[in-house]
C-alpha cells in the first residue's frame, strides 16, 4: 500500500497530520478533519470531498475513497475488493472507469486498506 513519495507530493501534502497541527480550523477550516490523536501513520487527509476524488483520480494507485460524513478528512485506499465495514461516520466511493466518478456506498468504509505517502 506505499506508493514512492515523488509519485504523491500533492497527496502528502494535504495529509492532516502535515498540514494541520496548530492551525485554527478558524483560520483553515480544512482542519476541522484533523484530530490531534493522528499520527504519519493514518493517512487522513484534510481536503474536501472534491480534492479527495481528484487526488484519487490522480493516483494509479487509488480505487477508492472514504469520505468522512461531516469533517473535511478522508481516506485514499489501494484495494478494490476491501471488506466494507458499517460506519456511522464515512461513506465509501469507488473510483469508476469514466474519468471523475464515483459510486458512494454511504455509511460504509473500507479498514486499513489506505494509500500510504509517506
Amino acid at each position: 500500500n506505499v506508493v514512492a513519495f515523488e509519485a504523491v507530493a500533492a497527496i502528502r501534502d494535504e495529509m492532516c497530520f502535515v498540514k494541520c497541527p496548530g492551525v485554527d480550523p478558524a483560520t483553515d477550516p480544512l482542519c476541522e478533519g484533523y484530530d490531534e490523536t493522528f499520527l504519519s501513520e493514518q493517512n487522513a487527509l484534510c481536503v474536501t470531498r472534491a480534492t479527495c476524488e481528484e487526488l484519487c483520480q490522480n493516483t494509479a494507485e487509488c480505487v477508492s475513497i472514504d469520505m468522512h460524513k461531516t469533517k473535511p478528512r478522508c481516506y485514499l485506499n489501494t484495494v478494490a475488493d476491501c471488506d466494507l465495514q458499517t460506519s456511522e461516520f464515512y461513506n465509501h466511493a469507488v473510483k469508476q472507469e469514466r474519468e471523475h466518478c464515483f459510486e458512494t456506498k454511504h455509511s460504509r468504509f473500507c479498514p486499513l486498506r489506505n494509500l500510504n505517502a509517506v
